[in-house]
């Protein structure tokens, strides 16, 4: 903060109110996207410009001003008054779009939903009003917001428990299941996807491995196994999958033992999860299905700059003028659509295979959306993913099921469905290098030794 409010300050003082938090919405520079400064009143009163200091937590990210030079050095102020905030504005200030040449009331119920206020053609700010209490110091692991500082609260009453946990809900579960692990102390997770399997005996294989080779659970140790799509499960595979939940394996040629890893799974609704399982979960944990402004800005900035990285273009998250005018987010940020993390990431990915000069196009409302994946994109990741259906997924911000669709219009295999004649051909040609014979048939090598052991 600027400053701190004191006897002198009554006038300013925010009467028992929480204060004002200013997140960077939109920012030229993609990794600044979702720094916060919560102010007191003095502050608000003093303004905020583009040499504001207050910006970011203490460690994360650096404090630092927001030195674009497009946004004035003039502040524009907030300041208290009855039921509300007059937020007085400059040259460069628009709130919701619209250029404000005139100071403006905004009312505490406006304020609680938050104002989105553009500084200049890209610095994009989301201002709120905070409840009344204590603001936590601590940096946030899933999200900025105080609704994801709850769910990182929630996850980290799990690390008491250690039975099998639903992560219920369509928000940002690789995230959360990555706090879990790092709460837990644990390595990142091993994954799997039921619908990748062709039945309930390569499940029990993959789960609990042979004789001749360790599954899933013991190679995770005392890690987390990550369960991703446990609405897909067929009623040949429940009881694998109860036998696994109860925390029992049962490897052939073994007796049955206990086993420590513990298993996460994920649904988007409670009604997808097989009536057979529902009880065997000791925790079940509902995930918000729509991202607060915050948290749609701070994952969208995450996971673009990710993405320039993947495609060799991080030139562009320091390009100026920004990666996207202000006025292109607003049309994110106060449409119907608040974006999911899937959603976010679908996004994020399109922008980052666009060229610089490209504008955004809005998502559909509340599905997936198959047309943004690109086909070529699709076969360059697949490719660099070793052909891994759950790992190309997750890269390309689309459900594994969505990849399957896609990789038909290839015309491109899953291992469960080559022939014979088609292994045999690679066989020899690789001479037997199981490796290389996964990526003649351009299919996963993991995949490929289901296959093999099933012949």
């Amino acid at each position: 903060m600027l400053s701190q409010t004191t006897a002198e300050d009554a006038p300013l003082r925010w009467q028992g109110r929480g204060p004002l938090r200013v997140t960077l919405v939109g920012h030229p520079d993609l990794k600044r996207i979702g720094e916060q400064a919560d102010l007191d009143a003095a502050a608000a009163a003093l303004g905020i410009c583009r040499l504001f200091p207050s910006f970011g937590a203490p460690g994360w990210p650096p404090d630092r001003p927001i030195e674009e030079r497009c946004v004035s050095r003039q502040p524009f102020r907030l300041e208290e008054d009855t039921g509300g905030v007059t937020l007085h504005p400059n040259a460069t200030t628009s709130l919701f779009g619209d250029h404000l040449d005139a100071s403006v009331h905004l009312e505490e119920g406006v304020l609680e939903r938050g104002v989105l206020v553009a500084l200049g053609r890209w610095v994009l700010l989301h201002v709120r009003r905070l409840p009344p209490g204590p603001a936590s110091s601590e940096a946030p692991l899933l999200g900025i917001s105080p609704e994801m500082i709850q769910i990182q609260a929630t996850l980290r009453s799990l690390t008491r428990t250690d039975g099998p946990v639903l992560l219920l809900g369509s928000t940002d579960r690789e995230a959360a299941v990555d706090v879990l692990c790092s709460l837990c102390g644990h390595d990142d997770p091993v994954d799997v996807t039921l619908a990748g399997i062709a039945s309930a005996p390569a499940l029990r294989e993959e789960l609990f491995g042979t004789e001749a080779r360790p599954g899933l659970i013991q190679r995770s140790g005392p890690g987390v196994l990550w369960i991703r799509d446990i609405g897909q499960a067929t009623p040949e595979m429940l009881p694998v999958l109860q036998q696994a939940l109860d925390g029992r394996a049962h490897p052939v040629g073994e007796v049955t033992r206990d086993v420590s890893t513990r298993i996460v799974a994920a649904a988007t609704t409670l009604e997808e999860v097989p009536e057979a399982l529902r009880d065997r979960f000791h925790d079940v944990v509902t995930l918000p299905d729509v991202l607060p402004v915050e948290d749609v800005a701070w994952h969208l900035g995450r996971t673009l700059t990710q993405r320039l990285g993947e495609v060799g273009r991080e030139e562009l998250v320091h390009r100026n003028p920004g990666w996207a005018e202000a006025s292109a987010l607003l049309e994110v940020f106060t449409g119907p659509w608040r974006g999911d993390s899937r959603n976010v990431a679908n996004l994020a990915r399109r922008i980052a295979m666009a060229s610089p000069e490209t504008q955004m196009e809005l998502p559909p409302g509340d599905e997936e959306e198959d047309a943004g994946t690109d086909l070529e994109d699709v076969r360059l990741t697949l490719e660099a993913q070793g052909y891994r259906i759950s790992a190309a997924a997750k890269a390309l911000g689309i459900s594994p099921n969505t990849l399957r669709r896609r990789m038909a219009e290839l015309d491109l295999p899953v291992a469960a469905e080559l022939t014979d004649e088609a292994i045999e051909a690679a066989s020899r040609q690789a001479d037997g290098d199981v490796a290389q014979m996964a990526r003649l048939l351009r299919v996963s090598a993991q995949g490929l030794r289901l296959r093999l052991a099933r012949s």
